[in-house]
Parts: C-alpha cells; sequence; structure tokens
C-alpha cells in the first residue's frame, strides 16, 4: 500500500505542476496574444474555445505521456 500511495502522490505532484504551467500559459495567451482586438464577437468566441480546446488536449496529452513515463520508469522498471 506504501507504494501505490507513494506512486499516486508523485504523478499528483507532476500533474499539478503541469496544470499551473497549462494556467500560465492560458494567461500569457489571454494577456499577450488576445491582446489584439477582434471585432467579430463570435470569431473572438471561437478564437477562445479553441485556445481552451486546445489546452485542455495538452493537458490530457501531458497526463497520458507522464502516467506512461512514470509506469515505465518506476513501476516496471524495478
Amino acid at each position: 500500500m506504501k507504494g501505490t500511495l507513494k506512486r499516486t502522490l508523485h504523478i499528483s505532484l507532476i500533474m499539478c505542476f503541469i496544470w499551473l504551467l497549462l494556467i500560465a500559459l492560458f494567461i500569457f495567451i489571454d494577456r499577450v496574444i488576445l491582446n489584439i482586438e477582434i471585432e467579430n464577437p463570435i470569431a473572438r468566441a471561437l478564437f477562445r474555445n479553441g485556445i481552451s480546446f486546445l489546452l485542455f488536449s495538452l493537458l490530457l496529452l501531458f497526463w497520458r505521456q507522464i502516467t506512461l513515463w512514470y509506469y515505465h520508469k518506476y513501476v516496471k522498471g524495478k
């Protein structure tokens, strides 16, 4: 049980770090890139939703890759 709890905490901390990076990236995109005025509200909404979907997709990709990496390095490698 100790090993399972340790692995779960490691993966949770890694995912929290990735969440923080993605939030920082989203704030950067919102403040710098989206500072350009888009007159059409529909185009602006589509652009913002596209950025949000892209960041969520990156989160899922990172989650899968980190979990596989962690499994192969610490669980299967022992």
